[in-house]
């Protein structure tokens, strides 16, 4: 595990499939069994480029900016660059997209 106290900054990127890779941050797919036991603890500040993203703030989770819910940084694999919003799905991502295109074209 990486001691995100002394790092300020972490970058994540997308492995050769698109999926985000985390074997460098914690073992296994996902949450640890602490996780698991605990829960997710705080929030993270994030933010969103092209492919990638960069933890501003140390957290375990970032929150789908259309439905509220936690989607822990492992996780994480929607997201707009435009808007700086994470998003729970693919459902969910298009949802936005769609309702921000209506809204840039009327």
């Amino acid at each position: 595990m990486i001691d995100v106290e002394h790092s300020p900054e972490l970058s994540y990127r997308t492995g050769p499939s698109g999926r985000f890779s985390h074997a460098s941050l914690q073992s296994g797919p996902g949450m640890n069994r602490f996780d698991k036991i605990f829960g997710l603890t705080s929030e993270a500040r994030v933010r969103y480029g092209d492919g990638d993203f960069t933890v501003l703030s140390a957290g375990d989770f970032v929150r789908c900016a259309v439905t509220g819910e936690p989607i822990p940084l492992p996780n994480l694999k929607y997201w707009s660059v435009e808007l700086q919003e994470p998003y729970a799905n693919v459902e969910v991502s298009l949802k936005r997209y769609l309702e921000n295109r209506a809204k840039k074209a009327g």
